[in-house]
């Protein structure tokens, strides 16, 4: 019974600080708002094409911005598509290469970029 009790102890625990350690890794800081936003890019090759969203932020790979509420059970298909971006075909796009530079171009050109003092989350 306390062989049990023991056993149970130590895998509860263990779960708990792993699910602990696994958020606390997830909030990357970085030393400055240039890091973060070159970040974005990791793992992807430098000649990927991305598209800049009208709205900000880049898009690697394909997406439909649909009306949720028509989605037409007979065609299996969203029936009201309001825009539409895929990175590979759009003429607009762009390698990460040049989005790097962009952003690097961006940061440094901006007087009034807001850099955090002693680090951030992002």
């Amino acid at each position: 019974m306390k062989k049990r009790l023991l056993c149970l102890s130590v895998l509860l625990g263990g779960m708990i600080l792993s699910s602990l350690s696994t958020a606390l890794a997830s909030e990357t800081q970085y030393d400055s708002a240039f890091e973060a936003q070159y970040d974005l890019f990791a793992g992807y090759s430098e000649d990927e094409k991305v598209l800049e969203l009208p709205n900000g932020g880049y898009l690697i790979g394909e997406v439909e911005l649909v009306d949720a509420t028509s989605f037409n059970e007979l065609t299996q298909d969203y029936d009201i598509v309001y825009e539409s971006y895929n990175s590979k075909t759009n003429p607009n796009s762009i390698t990460v290469a040049e989005a790097k530079e962009n952003i690097l171009k961006e940061l440094t050109d901006n007087e009034n970029a807001v850099e955090p003092r002693h680090g951030g989350y992002y």
